[in-house]
């Protein structure tokens, strides 16, 4: 069942009232955004930037959306990290979200989140990490309603950035040194250049961007195959064939190679180690085998992933294969 409609039929029937109700009565039906509104929070931990990230939430909801159901759900979060009570991330599976994809997606984020969470992100950087938090419970009521796309990409959008910002201010700062006598000037040592270190290519069925399960397979051994890797760059550039129109080609391997990134974090990809991670699509403009427009051709309906470092923290793994035709 639904987060939102697990509602008594009294609080159901305030509701449907509301509408015609004049805009005082919002302290009577929705007491909590009534009282949190325009309360001051105070403080500078976890629980306080949080309750202003739920607070600044609850209002948009009511005010500009006319969501009022979900300003009441902020207001009671807000009001609850007011009091140092620390709501946990919203749990997707008790929201009524229909995309499979969307939920798994979802559920492998909240994996992230929680992980930094247990590393103490909430102590280290505690407006960061309430950031996170707050666009990750965005992403999960936006996706529930499902029609403001929009939305939903700028909620999960926002987490992503939050999180990258998180990680990087949870990577240990150096210490200061001591002042230490003038020594002689030398050059710093030049850093190889990054190569390849792995790379695989992932095919599709025709019209098709969905993950065959061979492809899955591919995925996993190449995220198991950087585990331990550090300052890593992954490129992922979705491909289709010349069958159909080219801007319809252009979105099909932009959602291709969404699926892939999606696959990649939710298999375990360390982004806590990534230096940069992008994802892009050329549609039907780069073919592997070059065809006259209108052919199908499966070998131009792919994927290509391309992790990039440097050799010499790699020497025991080697690139892992190509993947052949699913």
């Amino acid at each position: 069942m639904s987060f939102k409609i697990k509602m008594t039929t009294a609080t159901m029937a305030a509701c449907i009232a509301f509408a015609a109700a004049p805009a005082s009565a919002a302290n009577i039906l929705f007491p909590d955004y009534e009282e949190f509104k325009s309360h001051t929070v105070t403080g500078t931990g976890f629980n306080a930037e949080l309750a202003r990230q739920y607070q600044t939430m609850s209002a948009y909801e009511y005010q500009e959306m006319y969501d009022y159901i979900d300003a009441e759900t902020y207001a009671e979060r807000g009001m609850m990290a007011e009091k140092d009570i620390t709501p946990a991330p919203f749990q997707p599976e008790e929201w009524d979200i229909d995309d499979p994809a969307a939920m798994k997606e979802l559920q492998a984020a909240r994996i992230e989140l929680l992980g930094a969470m247990q590393k103490g992100a909430a102590d280290i950087a505690p407006a960061q990490a309430a950031n996170a938090q707050a666009k990750y419970d965005c992403w999960v009521e936006q996706q529930e309603e499902g029609w403001q796309t929009t939305h939903i990409a700028q909620c999960r959008e926002g987490f992503r950035a939050a999180m990258i910002d998180l990680n990087e201010a949870m990577m240990p700062k150096k210490a200061e040194a001591e002042p230490a006598a003038p020594v002689a000037k030398i050059d710093p040592p030049k850093l190889p250049p990054r190569v390849e270190l792995s790379r695989q290519v992932i095919y599709f069925d025709f019209d098709d961007a969905s993950l065959t399960p061979g492809a899955e397979l591919k995925i996993r051994e190449l995220t198991a195959s950087v585990a331990g890797l550090d300052d890593i760059n992954v490129h992922v550039e979705g491909h289709a064939d010349r069958a159909g129109p080219s801007d319809y080609n252009k979105a099909l391997s932009e959602e291709r190679a969404e699926n892939v990134r999606n696959a990649l974090i939710a298999n375990g990809l360390p982004t806590s180690k990534l230096k940069r991670m992008l994802t892009d699509s050329e549609g039907e403009s780069d073919p592997a085998v070059v065809t006259a427009d209108g052919v199908r051709e499966a070998r131009n309906r792919r994927v290509e992933i391309s992790v990039t470092g440097f050799e010499d923290k790699t020497a025991s793994s080697g690139p892992a294969n190509v993947a052949s035709a699913e």
